[in-house]
């Protein structure tokens, strides 16, 4: 399936949508599944997030090369999020989403994906199912003729099985799906258990170009992955990925000090300006450097590097992929003797997991030790990952809302060059003359040593 998707994923928009059902106790299982299948997609979504509207720790769930917007309860429960490739430019549609706590909750991005070309970009979770009601906040989306001119794709739970057609709702739901030209891309169960096999997570869309839908057979949750790739071609940001790095194998270091130990330094000495002297020592020791330890470019293609998971050992990934093939097993024959092996595995896998991130992190602030700045470092690390630049594209001056970048700069130019006048201002110093600000000062000093005075 990699080699498939891997040969169509080059310049084409591909998205992914899965039930965690709790990010928190499950992101580490999301990184491993999306760093098993190596596809850089153009947008993730995630349903049943179970975060709060006024969590501050969103940064500690942030996929690396994603962008992320989060649409959160105020209770427990419930949310939604995308992440979104860093490689393309995107702005939320507020407009689109629709937000109601623990009956409808939406996310809606617009998604540039050529100069002149974009599309819509939603996430939805109905916790209560497909009704009349649902249906009737999603027909305006459906029924947008922004939906129609520029493309969308609709990706979430809707807990309900479509694979049933006995429902009156749900055949008033595919009624609404198919007289707006949309599709629903998955047919195949995307829920299993025991004794049930229903399809509550699907993709839709109405973009008329071939794509390589699909189910990915993962245990992140209860519910599969699902994902889809289209053959529309898109214009992507362009990075330079090229990485390079130097080899300081014990017989390169070895080598390096023969050289410098050996080297006739008399060109140096007979210099007799300082930085002439040392302009030819510098260059005869880079020169040594760079024969010993030269730059090559960086093959390494570990784990830790791709999912950011630095706990991650080579056997925690095999066994990973160990747990995935017995749970597969399990999938295509449910017998209780491949859930009970399985789930022994399963349990075993995620006990070595905690104590590997136990000991990682214990070291890490062991070698902090008596460093506070090294320490508040690491946390920093640990909780906001690596310092994201992310620009201003609006700024709100004097009840006027500003979107020109060079107006913006002007405004903060103007604010920060007159901060100090206006600091000064707020005192009623600054309007008497200096002498008597002196005389004024020397006075209120007396008294103060007056009054302390014991006699």
């Amino acid at each position: 399936m990699n080699e498939m998707l891997q040969c169509s994923i080059n310049n084409r928009i591909s998205f992914y949508h899965v039930n965690t059902r709790s990010l928190n106790s499950n992101f580490d299982k999301l990184q491993i599944s999306l760093n098993s299948i190596h596809i850089p997609f153009t947008a993730i979504g995630v349903t049943e997030t179970w975060f709060r509207d006024d969590d501050t720790l969103y940064s500690l769930y942030d996929l690396q090369g994603y962008k992320t917007e989060y649409s959160s309860r105020v209770g427990r429960g419930g949310g939604v999020a995308l992440y979104i490739n860093e490689s393309y430019d995107y702005f939320v549609r507020p407009d689109l989403t629709i937000f109601l706590e623990g009956f409808l909750e939406s996310l809606f991005i617009e998604l540039v994906t050529s100069h002149r070309t974009s599309v819509l970009v939603g996430v939805i979770y109905c916790p209560t199912g497909i009704n009349s009601d649902v249906i009737e906040k999603l027909t305006p989306v459906f029924e947008s003729s922004e939906a129609s001119r520029k493309g969308c794709v609709l990706m979430g739970d809707f807990n309900c099985n479509l694979m049933s057609t006995n429902g009156g709702d749900v055949n008033m739901f595919m009624n609404l799906v198919h007289s707006n030209a949309f599709e629903i891309l998955h047919t195949l169960p995307t829920r299993i258990t025991g004794n049930s096999a229903t399809l509550l997570d699907i993709m839709l869309t109405n973009i008329n170009q071939p794509c390589t839908p699909g189910i990915l057979v993962d245990d992140i949750s209860d519910h599969f992955p699902v994902f889809t790739v289209f053959e529309t071609s898109c214009q992507r940001k362009t990075r330079n990925t090229v990485t390079y790095c130097r080899k300081y194998t014990r017989r390169n270091i070895s080598y390096f000090q023969d050289l410098i130990s050996n080297e006739n330094w008399q060109h140096v000495y007979l210099e007799n300006h300082t930085d002439d002297a040392f302009d030819k020592f510098l260059s005869t020791f880079l020169q040594h450097f760079d024969n010993c330890f030269p730059k090559s470019v960086n093959r390494n293609n570990n784990v830790n590097n791709s999912s950011g998971q630095i706990w991650m050992s080579t056997g925690i990934a095999n066994s990973c992929k160990t747990k995935h093939k017995l749970y597969k097993k399990y999938v295509r024959k449910r017998t209780n003797e491949n859930f009970i092996a399985y789930k022994a595995f399963r349990n075993r896998l995620t006990s070595v997991i905690r104590i590997a991130k136990k000991l990682y992190y214990n070291e890490m602030f062991d070698n902090c030790e008596n460093d506070i700045k090294k320490t508040w470092s690491s946390i920093n690390s640990i909780v906001y990952g690596k310092s994201k630049d992310k620009p201003i594209e609006e700024n709100s001056h004097n009840g006027t809302t500003i979107r020109d970048s060079l107006v913006i700069g002007n405004v903060f130019n103007d604010f920060f060059t007159s901060v100090g006048t206006r600091i000064q201002s707020m005192f009623l110093w600054s309007l008497l003359p200096p002498l008597v600000i002196i005389s004024t000062l020397q006075i209120l000093t007396l008294c103060s040593l007056f009054c302390n005075h014991q006699p």
